[in-house]
């Protein structure tokens, strides 16, 4: 279940992924236009689903601590990418 609502701008529409998005995530990730300057790639329609499958559950973690929204024009309706942030706790020890 989302808590967050779609954000939506102009152009584009930010909302969190659905597991329908298998298709548009995979072409833009089995693309090496688009792999070459992100953190995964996925050569295989298995690879693209176990991606959607991660996102699916950060969105079921609680506090949230990775949000990832699917990018979506539009003109056409169609997924063309991803943004998100992550949130970090870092644990600070001074030793005397």
């Amino acid at each position: 279940m989302s808590i967050f609502p779609a954000y939506e701008t102009e152009r584009l529409i930010l909302r969190e992924f659905e597991l329908k998005d298998i298709d548009a995530i995979h072409t833009y990730l089995s693309d090496p236009a688009v792999s070459n300057y992100m953190m995964q790639d996925a050569t295989t329609k298995e690879q693209s689903l176990n991606y959607v499958h991660r996102f699916l559950e950060f969105q079921k973690e609680e506090p949230r601590k990775i949000l990832r929204f699917a990018i979506i024009l539009i003109s056409n309706n169609r997924l063309i990418g991803e943004c998100g942030l992550n949130y970090f706790t870092f644990l600070i020890t001074i030793h005397m």
